[in-house]
This record gives structure tokens, C-alpha cells and sequence, in this order.
């Protein structure tokens, strides 16, 4: 059992919580709150001193074998989370990954001593729904809601639970009353898109930022428009907690009956509505790739003012910087050369209430961000693409709330303090026309925004310093390639293609729906700009569309942006995996010979084998020898999902996976000769 002991009276400065626009804060509990023993820091916060990690996912939901599967993304999100934490100090023995058929509810209710909360870490990707998770493979139930974790969670070795799940955390009292001593759970409050969260997230964790820092990060790196995720936190200290191998949990175990909730608007300009009626083509975009080395991070660092030398690992530059009394990081991809910065004594850090801060107001941000582009616009890449039309402007604050709001239905908030100002702005390009209406079009996905964040000053009448407090960037360079001109196919024919294949989006939109309604008068056009580290050859003309999306004639969610290719030439590959075929039978102690066919356009194509605990290999043909996928307890012959990911030179994957049944191998006795 994690040590605790009770906390007395009430504790106001610990009931934070950071709201942006239109976000609430309740804290719910009881009357009187504990007081808890503080852990110390590195492996010695750990209940038993070693550190596990668990993931589980499912990436392909029966029936399996010869589709895109459900959530291709989800298997290299928790396998690249689990490595990477493994690699960093998280390698105990209790550590696990679980993928598809082996990734069972009971391991986070009724079994969650042995799996969950037997571990320091955990995190699950699949489908989600409003309140809940779902589990498609039935161990013992296809779902988990509040109701089956009441109490369970923390009382044994976990601190931190993420789900990477569409509109799982909006039931934000049902899992509070799940913490039993975990320190933090994350997740989202509206839909999210299949990306590579799980290895992002651990990227930002390793670079030292808090658990709430990396995950609302991971989240402005790769999600495109319209997407929120939320913490919810048993103590706000607990926003402060960091991985142990980088400085442990900030404060300790908690149990009472008040808990916190920040939430951050991961905010893209949605794109805006363009005259598709004259727009028959779009010219092609191709991007001018960046030299980013040592020296493009080192310049990076010095315009920010930040010293030291950066580092690299995982596909990016890092760079730390300790002095003057805070923390400030920088990470610049490989893959395009954005950038994010960070000081991460300020960002999405509850501020002392005794010392509130002054922000700038609307004007006075405005001004802020403009004078701060105008004086490093030359040395930041990216920068001189910001549409100012785009610009929005939010405001975060921390306030202050109460149980009686859950009692009484409606908030009570006794205090609001602010955080920071957000400054956003998105990217247009010329089509080429001179017609109003069609002249630009907006350039849509992760890596097209700019967003900066301004902190504030101590004291009731100390201005902001106008410095920023995080900053991301990094927009493509891109130049018109001469003489090609996209068709455009109509947007019917390009929603009708989708419906047939989901599998032709952008980005895997993650709900489990049977029926996906389009509202035609949203359509419009624009170019896609993958997230920051994925390479990409041109910009994607896209059509992008709203959609509702249901289950069983109910409503999943509304007004969910679909990014489908505008032309077939711009379509994912075409993937088939030619041997094994579905359901063969193959012996684990022989080599097999897994072989894929992938056609379409931007090749070559790069392919990455994997099954479900373990990566196989590179290219169009392999051989290896695959190991049955069983979980303790089990024996026998085990089904396993092996698939393969084929990615072409714009970022765009299709991921096909077939199912196996994986033979123990029969070893019979000697026998010697009688003599």
C-alpha cells in the first residue's frame, strides 16, 4: 500500500486548475481534506524503488486481418511509449504492452492490482466514447466507465493513467472517483485524431517536462483542429509532477474527496470557407526541405536566448537551459524543422494566489506577439507565414472552485487568477486566381499554426514583459513547382470515397461509428501540412468536411472536421500483404516469410513490420521468426495481429495487418538406444 495520512482543513491554493475560453473547474469532495506525506524525488518516490510501465492498445478491433484496421496509429503509439520509457529508467519487472486481443478491460477494474495499478505509468489507445473507453475484444466487458475503477486506482504503485481516447474524460467526476491515491489521469474531452501520441508524449516526459506540460504539448504537436484534452488531478500539485528518473512525483500521495481539472483547447484556426464552385484546380506545393542539424537547433536556441548545447535522440534536437533560475527547453524536429519552446517554470503552471499575475488584455497581446515576430521574424523559421487574418487570441485562467458546485449543479467560483495569453495564427496560400472568394486558401493540419504564449507579472499594476513563455513554430518553407496544377475531384465523389475507405483521411478520425453524416454546406478547400515531425514532399490539397458521427442511430459526436485527399493522385498507397494469408497457421520456432505489395504515388515507400510486442522489420519482404503472444496463464497456440505501415514521401501511411495463429513449437525426448 503507497503511504498517506490524512490532510486537515481546507487547502485553497491547492484547488487550481487552468481553464481556457469557455472551460469550467469543479472540485468536488468533502467538506474537510486530508493532508498528505510528501515522496521524494527519483526511483525513492516509487512505492517498491523500481519503476514499471504499462501500455496497452487496440489498433485493429475484430474483425481483424485484412483491413487499415481501426486506429492503425495506436499500436506505434503505445509500443514507442512503452520503449522509450523502457529505455529511461522504466524497466521493472511487473512492466507490460498488451496489443488487440490480449488488451482486456479487467487489467483497469477488476484485475488493475496485477496490471494497472501494479506498474508507476499507464497508458491505453483505442476508441473512446463520451464518458467512457472502449475495450473491443470483450475481457470481460467491450467497455470501461467510472463506475467499474470506483476507488481502485492508486492503492497499490500507480501514479500517473492516460487514455489517448475520443471524449473519455468528460465524465470528469466519475474518474475522480476512480483515484485512490493516483496522482494524475489524462486524456481528452472531445475527439481526437489517430497520431503517434504515446511516443510524442514520452519524447516531451524525457525532456524533463511535467506530465501535464508533455501531455498538453503532445497534444498542440499533433492533433489538428477543434481538439481539448484534460487532466484531472487529485491535488493540483500533482500538475507538477514529472516522470521519476526526471525529479519524481512533486508532491505525495493524496486521498480525499477534492480533485482538480485543467483543461487545454490544443487550438489550430479552423480553415476557412473558400468558393469551391470555381476552384477546379490548385497548384502544386512542393516543400523545400531544411538542413536541421546541430548548427539549425544552436541558432534556434541563441534567437530565444537560450544557451548550451543540444542533443539529439528519437528524431529531434533538445536543448535544455537551467539558468537564471528557471527551466527553459527546446525541441526542433528532424523531419521539418518546427520547433517548440518552452520556459517550463511558467507554462501551464498554477500561479501562487498570494502573488497573482497580470496578463496583457486582447490589445495589448496583440501587440505583444506583433512586436516579437517584427524583431525575430528573419531568425525564426516559419514565422513570415502567419496569417494575421487567422490571428485568435484566448485567455487562460486558473480559478478556484468548490464541492458545492457539484452539489448544486451550477459553479461556485471563489477565486480566478490568469496563467498566460495564447496567441495563435494559421497559414494561407495563393491558388493562383484572381477571383474573390478563391484567391488563397487556408493551409489546415499540425504543423500549418504558429502559437505563442505570453506570461505575466507579479503584483496588481506590474506589466506583461512581453517575452514568451512558449512558442511553436515552424511552418514549411514550400515554392509552387512549376507547370503542375492539381485537378480537383468534386467534393462527392471524394466524401463518397472516403465512406468506402476510411482509410483515405488524413488523420484516422477514432470512434467506433456505424453511420457518418456529412454536412455539405461546410465543405471547403485547403492544403495539409502534416505535424512537425513527419517528413512530407508536397502540401495535400484536401477537401475538408464536417461530419456527425453515430453509433446505433445515436449521436457519437458533431461537427467533426474530416480531412479527405481532393485529388486520387494524392490517395494513401495501396497496401496488400501477399504472405501469410489470413489465418495461417505457423510454427514459432521457424522463420516465416511476411511479404507486402504497396502501389500509389510519392514512392519510394518505407514499411514497418510489426506484431503485437514487437517490431519485425523494414522492408517489402521479411523473415522472421515470430514468438506466441500469450500472457501469463495462457498456453497454446495464440492469434496474433502482425501488420506492416507502408508511408510514402508525403507522410501518408496506410497500415493493413493480418491474423495468425502462432504454434508453440513441440520439442519430443531423446531417446537413447537400448543396448
Amino acid at each position: 500500500m503507497k503511504g498517506r495520512e490524512l490532510r486537515r482543513g481546507r487547502w485553497w491554493p491547492g484547488l487550481l486548475t487552468v481553464t481556457v475560453l469557455l472551460f469550467s473547474t469543479v472540485v468536488a469532495g468533502a467538506s474537510s481534506a486530508p493532508t498528505a506525506l510528501l515522496e521524494l524525488a527519483g526511483t525513492a518516490g516509487a512505492d517498491d524503488a523500481y519503476l514499471h510501465v504499462g501500455a496497452e492498445y487496440t489498433a485493429d478491433s475484430p474483425p481483424t486481418g485484412s483491413s487499415s484496421g481501426d486506429l492503425p496509429l495506436c499500436r506505434t503509439s503505445a509500443q514507442n511509449f512503452y520503449n522509450r520509457l523502457r529505455s529511461n529508467g522504466y524497466n521493472g519487472s511487473r512492466s507490460f504492452i498488451y496489443g488487440d486481443s490480449l488488451a482486456w478491460q479487467s487489467d483497469w477494474s477488476t484485475n488493475d492490482d496485477s496490471y494497472v495499478d501494479n506498474v508507476d505509468i499507464a497508458y491505453y489507445c483505442d476508441h473512446g466514447f463520451s464518458g467512457g473507453v472502449s475495450f473491443p475484444w470483450d475481457h470481460p466487458s467491450t467497455s470501461l466507465v467510472p463506475s467499474q475503477c470506483y476507488r481502485k486506482w492508486g492503492t497499490k504503485d500507480v501514479e500517473w493513467i492516460a487514455f489517448g481516447t475520443c471524449l473519455s474524460l468528460t465524465n470528469h467526476n466519475g474518474w475522480a472517483n476512480c483515484m485512490n491515491g493516483v496522482h494524475l489521469i489524462l486524456g481528452y474531452i472531445t475527439v481526437s485524431y489517430d497520431a503517434d501520441e504515446g511516443g510524442q508524449w514520452a519524447n516531451q516526459l524525457l525532456a524533463g517536462k511535467t506530465l501535464t506540460q508533455a501531455w498538453f504539448t503532445m497534444c498542440d504537436i499533433t492533433q489538428p483542429s477543434s481538439v481539448k484534452a484534460r487532466v484531472i488531478a487529485e491535488d493540483s500539485r500533482h500538475f507538477n509532477d514529472k516522470l521519476h528518473t526526471k525529479g519524481g512525483p512533486a508532491y505525495g500521495d493524496v486521498v480525499d474527496n477534492w480533485y482538480t481539472y485543467q483543461d487545454h483547447n490544443c487550438f489550430k484556426p479552423a480553415p476557412f470557407a473558400v468558393d469551391t464552385a470555381v476552384l477546379t484546380t490548385l497548384p502544386a506545393y512542393q516543400v523545400a526541405q531544411r538542413n536541421v542539424d546541430a548548427a539549425y537547433a544552436a541558432s534556434l536556441a541563441t534567437t530565444l536566448g537560450l544557451s548550451g548545447t543540444p542533443t539529439h535522440e528519437n528524431g529531434q534536437w533538445t536543448l535544455t537551459d537551467t539558468s537564471g533560475g528557471m527551466t527553459r527547453t527546446l525541441q526542433v524536429a528532424d523531419a521539418s524543422g518546427g520547433y517548440v519552446y518552452q520556459n517550463n517554470s511558467a507554462l501551464w503552471v498554477p500561479p501562487d494566489p498570494a502573488a497573482p499575475l497580470t496578463l496583457p488584455g486582447p490589445e495589448e497581446a496583440r501587440q505583444l506577439a506583433g512586436s516579437f515576430f517584427l524583431a525575430h521574424a528573419q531568425a525564426l523559421p516559419g514565422a513570415q507565414y502567419r496569417d494575421l487574418a487567422s490571428e485568435t487570441i484566448i485567455r487562460e485562467t486558473v480559478a478556484t472552485t468548490g464541492k458545492e458546485a457539484s452539489l448544486l449543479g451550477a459553479e461556485n467560483v471563489v477565486a480566478e487568477l490568469g496563467v498566460d495569453v495564447m496567441v495563435a495564427y494559421g497559414r494561407r496560400l495563393s491558388t493562383g486566381l484572381q477571383i474573390a472568394g478563391a484567391a488563397d486558401v487556408a493551409v489546415a493540419g499540425p504543423g500549418a499554426s504558429t502559437k505563442l504564449y505570453l506570461g505575466g507579472s507579479s503584483g496588481a499594476t506590474a506589466a506583461a514583459n512581453g517575452q514568451p513563455i512558449g512558442l511553436q513554430g515552424g511552418s514549411r518553407d514550400v515554392q509552387a513547382v512549376p507547370g503542375k496544377t492539381i485537378p480537383i475531384q468534386s467534393a462527392n465523389k471524394a466524401w463518397n470515397d472516403f465512406i468506402a475507405d476510411h482509410g483515405l483521411a488524413l488523420v484516422t478520425v477514432p470512434l467506433d461509428a456505424d453511420e457518418i453524416v456529412r454536412k455539405p454546406v461546410s465543405d471547403t478547400l485547403a492544403f495539409y501540412e502534416q505535424p512537425q515531425g513527419i517528413s512530407q514532399a508536397e502540401l495535400i490539397p484536401v477537401w475538408v468536411f464536417y461530419a456527425d458521427f453515430k453509433q446505433g442511430g445515436q449521436t457519437l459526436a458533431s461537427d467533426v472536421i474530416v480531412y479527405v485527399p481532393a485529388s486520387p493522385d494524392y490517395y494513401p498507397p495501396e497496401v496488400t500483404i501477399t504472405q501469410p494469408t489470413g489465418s495461417a497457421t505457423i510454427q514459432s520456432c521457424q522463420p516465416t516469410t511476411f511479404s507486402a505489395q504497396a502501389t500509389g504515388g510519392f514512392g519510394p515507400f518505407s514499411y514497418a513490420w510489426e506484431s503485437g510486442q514487437q517490431a519485425m522489420g523494414e522492408s517489402a519482404s521479411i523473415s522472421t521468426i515470430l514468438q506466441p503472444g500469450a500472457r501469463p496463464g495462457q498456453a497454446g497456440t495464440t492469434e496474433q495481429t502482425v501488420s506492416v505501415k507502408v508511408t510514402n514521401l508525403n507522410g501518408q501511411a496506410r497500415t493493413v495487418s493480418v491474423a495468425v495463429n502462432v504454434q508453440p513449437c513441440i520439442y519430443l525426448p531423446l531417446l537413447k538406444k537400448a543396448q
